[in-house]
């Protein structure tokens, strides 16, 4: 065996232990995560099984067999990252990237395959500090992010874009057919950040031949976009709904759809250098309320009641809220969320519809339809009881 190697992912820490034969490679690859000693959380062995692969254990258990050597670093990683989750259950953890410049944290979002590594990675060869490509995690005291400096994983439909990063040419990192594994350091001219007060969020999207463009984007949406592919969405419950809207309600958040990344660097560079104050949107946490779901089209005498199993959140009007398990995250414009929150259970739609038209001085004739409508969509979106 070679010297241990003591990794670090925030204040999380894991002691590797593998074959000399192993050791370049690996501190090559996972440079940025590289800590000095210390109390270890978690022990990771790497033990040879046949010439040329190997067998990963855990604390004794053993999780992979049969894993190329090329391969190892990113097993690790990826080992590295299930154990911080599940070391600080605490945390609200985003599959998300992070970038700094001037002290502003730029927080990177997307659904898989929107861009999100592509663009990090240019940003972070254009001078930007690197936080992570995948994993960020908020405190819900005090909103501070903690990021997970994992090599970033850029893929084959990307090796022609970042030709001087080939870790066969370099020697930092790890390259396979299928992706390369580069630590962040030998990139650009960025330093490594492991936190970073997020003053910008970014949805970002890819497409070909697209005109660069940014575009404001509503808090409550951006919450949602970050919501949808976080691990911790089902976990958390309400408390996810409510730290991602405090989140995005402090930063600036945009829509950034590119083709070029020499557009989308510009844009970002002069989102940074516009942002004026940060916004102060009104935040309200919605006390969750039980029933059974609608199951047919409610008509004028039927008396119904919003549906929030885990609670919800308004956003400046909007509401955010997820189904029962916590696995969708349905986001209402303030016109649906307006609605939704009149619905108590102590009035039918026609009386309900007659009280808004008598708030608003309009027909009673012309509200009920729309009621129904409304009441409609949000028994198909399950929050209507």
């Amino acid at each position: 065996m070679s010297n241990p190697l003591n990794l670090g992912a925030g204040g999380y820490r894991a002691r590797v232990e593998l074959p000399a034969e192993l050791e370049e490679s690996t501190r090559s690859t996972l440079s940025d995560l590289i800590v000095g000693p210390g109390d270890s959380s978690y022990q990771m062995t790497v033990a040879p099984l046949r010439p040329g692969q190997y067998t990963l254990s855990a604390d004794g258990r053993v999780l992979h067999e049969g894993v190329s050597g090329d391969h190892v670093p990113d097993y690790l990683t990826r080992m590295l990252l299930l154990a911080e989750l599940d070391a600080t259950p605490e945390l609200l953890h985003l599959h998300a990237g992070l970038v700094g410049r001037g002290g502003h944290g730029v927080l990177v979002a997307g659904l898989s395959g929107a861009g999100k590594t592509t663009l990090v990675t240019h940003l972070v060869r254009s001078g930007f500090g690197y936080g992570s490509d995948e994993r960020v995690a908020v405190d819900p005291e005090d909103l501070s992010t903690s990021a997970f400096a994992k090599p970033v994983s850029i893929i084959p439909g990307s090796f022609d874009l970042f030709p001087e990063l080939d870790p066969a040419i370099t020697g930092a990192g790890q390259a396979t057919e299928l992706e390369w594994q580069v630590p962040a350091s030998s990139i650009g001219g960025g330093e490594i950040i492991p936190s970073a007060d997020v003053d910008l969020v970014i949805q970002v999207q890819y497409e070909h031949d697209a005109t660069a463009r940014i575009e404001p984007m509503h808090p409550a949406t951006a919450a949602a976009v970050l919501l949808a592919d976080s691990p911790d969405a089902a976990r958390l419950g309400s408390r996810s709904l409510s730290v991602a809207a405090q989140l995005c309600g402090k930063a600036h958040c945009i829509r950034l759809l590119y083709s070029k990344l020499s557009d989308a660097d510009r844009l970002v560079a002069e989102a940074l250098e516009t942002l004026g104050s940060p916004p102060q949107p009104e935040v309200t946490t919605i006390a969750p309320t039980l029933g059974i779901p609608l199951s047919h089209s409610p008509g004028p005498s039927d008396t119904v009641s919003r549906l929030l199993p885990i609670g919800a959140v308004l956003i400046d009007g909007r509401l955010l809220a997820s189904t029962n398990d916590g696995t969708d995250i349905i986001e209402l414009d303030e016109a649906s969320a307006a609605w939704l929150m009149l619905l108590d259970g102590s009035q039918s739609i026609a009386e309900l519809a007659k009280s808004v038209a008598e708030e608003t001085d309009a027909e009673p004739a012309s509200i009920l339809p729309l009621a129904l409508s409304m009441i409609a969509n949000l028994a198909g979106a399950g929050l209507v009881a």
